[in-house]
């Protein structure tokens, strides 16, 4: 199977997954960074295939993925999953209100400084993979003042629940 195919099969199997709970097992986390590889894999033309099979209920759990990914990048000290998440929001290409990806990629900033990286070091490399709307976005993103980026001014906070970081809601 193809990397083409690979992306098309997994983003499949993500429409099919609810998140309106959190997941039990780790195999969304799992699928999001196998997706997240291939996507890297492909084309130009290809990557834009893929992005204009993204319909808005699929963006939306993309979205959800990036912030459970953001989760498992502390809990598993785990780098490349943090760039996975913000593939996530590449592949979402910021489809939907600014202020959802905003409030996702808030997560994923807030994991990026848990582990102690740049943001700038880790989007960089993510850019050359971006559409120019999904690439200004992550650009403006980069850019906000990190007073901007709490946690608590978006209604979550961070709580270790039976030893295993979370995001909840305030």
């Amino acid at each position: 199977m193809d990397h083409f195919d690979v992306c098309c099969e997994i983003l499949r199997s993500i429409a099919l997954m609810s998140f309106r709970f959190r997941p039990k097992t780790d195999d969304p986390v799992e699928q999001g960074l196998q997706l997240s590889k291939a996507f890297e894999q492909l084309s130009e033309d290809e990557r834009h295939q893929i992005l204009s099979l993204i319909q808005p209920s699929l963006a939306m759990k993309l979205l959800a993925l990036s912030g459970f990914m953001a989760e498992a990048a502390i809990n598993n000290k785990d780098i490349s999953l943090i760039r996975s998440a913000i593939i996530m929001h590449v592949l979402e290409n910021f489809q939907n209100d600014y202020r959802e990806n905003i409030r996702y990629l808030v997560l994923v900033a807030f994991a990026i400084k848990k582990l102690g990286i740049d943001f700038h070091s880790i989007t960089s490399t993510v850019l050359p993979l971006a559409s120019d709307r999904a690439k200004n976005s992550l650009i403006n993103f980069s850019g906000r003042v990190d007073d901007l980026n709490n946690l608590s001014s978006f209604g979550i906070r961070e709580e270790i629940v039976e030893g295993t970081f979370r995001f909840i809601p305030i």
